[in-house]
């Protein structure tokens, strides 16, 4: 891709402050992958120097990818993809094999399932009312969430609560305003089950996959998240949970207030900044980057050190493909960012950067050679 030198500099500096737009990251990606054995014709030196401050922080900070940025750390022009998270590090540039390809970007869809059985796809319906239970009405709003609101005509009387579930197919994300005002936002291939009006002395939901919350504050009603054996207690905060069945463990990441998690017999409190991790070895406290667990929200993929079937889970509940390993298993880690609106053969061309995976797309199925 031809790009001044001013450009450069405009898209390089958006992107280190955080600032970048999806169109940023795309063009930037794109120079990269034309450029990178090609030599600047031009001096990027301040810019270069504190990316490279970076990466020698990030070496300390984490030595597991050592081996990783000592790998890249020849190519000049490398260093300056790396170090904005939006290259995957190659020796050599590898085609993706494509028979046949039905596959398309996810998009904003659900199904709701009311307590009578009967279900309502969300996808396509328009604004305004679309199910009534009992004496909450469900509406859809311009920005596409759905929200339980109390019928004027009942209001003031008893209202019994009824079980709905909200899930999201693979390729889909979804809003929810929870009967609370609490707001979930689902990920792909997720489902939440709550009542239609909170009862008693607790605020109960259970989901299933990945559910970011913001959960209306009541010192007096707790909000309680389960999954599994995952039991996350809750007065007030921002928080991701990550519990697919496919995934080897569950992630629970705190972005704001505390949060109580239960797992079997273990307990802890995380603070902001922290992640719970559950699975067969107990429950484990971390530190963690919320901003990579939480790039969903923002639409982006955003992997740190990820191995190969890691990337493929993610990208197959996205993008609603079947993976299969055509032999063994590639051992191949990835490091960066890219936008969930991109195409899947662009999403593959950038895997092969790391010259040891090739891939074929044939209709809806993905095979790893």
């Amino acid at each position: 891709m031809k790009l001044t030198k001013k450009e450069l500099q405009n898209i390089v500096s958006r992107i280190d402050e955080g600032i970048a737009s999806d169109d940023d990251l795309m063009i930037y990606n794109s120079w990269c992958n034309s450029n990178q054995n090609v030599a600047l014709d031009f001096s990027l030196t301040d810019i270069k120097s504190k990316m490279l401050n970076n990466i020698n922080f990030q070496i300390d900070q984490k030595k597991n990818l050592l081996r990783i940025w000592t790998k890249v750390s020849a190519a000049a022009v490398l260093l300056v993809c790396i170090s904005v998270g939006l290259h995957f590090y190659s020796n050599q540039n590898q085609p993706v094999e494509v028979v046949s390809n039905m596959i398309k970007p996810g998009g904003n869809g659900a199904i709701l399932t009311l307590a009578n059985g009967s279900q309502v796809a969300l996808t396509k319906a328009k604004n305004g009312q679309v199910a009534t239970q009992g004496q909450m009405l469900v509406n859809k709003l311009e920005d596409g969430k759905i929200v339980y609101q109390e019928s004027s005509e009942t209001s003031g009387s008893v209202i019994e609560p009824a079980i709905n579930t909200l899930s999201t197919p693979r390729g889909n994300k979804f809003k929810l305003i929870l009967p609370d005002g609490t707001l979930a936002w689902l990920n792909a291939a997720s489902s939440i089950t709550f009542p239609t009006v909170f009862r008693g002395k607790e605020r109960h939901v259970s989901i299933i996959g990945e559910v970011y919350f913001e959960v209306a504050h009541n010192a007096a009603v707790p909000f309680r998240v389960t999954s599994g054996e995952l039991n996350i207690e809750v007065l007030g905060t921002h928080f991701n949970v990550s519990a697919y069945a496919d995934e080897p463990f569950a992630k629970t990441t705190l972005l704001e207030g505390s949060v109580k998690i239960v797992s079997g017999k273990s307990k802890a409190i995380i603070k902001p900044g922290e992640q719970a991790v559950t699975g067969r070895q107990g429950l484990r406290i971390i530190p963690t980057d919320v901003h990579q667990e939480t790039a969903w929200l923002n639409g982006n993929f955003q992997f740190e050190n990820n191995d190969i079937t890691s990337v493929m889970r993610q990208l197959s509940r996205w993008y609603d493909v079947r993976v299969i390993y055509e032999s063994n298993v590639p051992n191949v880690h990835y490091t960066g960012i890219v936008p969930q609106r991109a195409e899947i053969v662009e999403v593959l061309n950038m895997l092969t950067k790391t010259g040891n995976t090739r891939f074929k797309v044939d209709k809806k199925e993905i095979t790893v050679k």
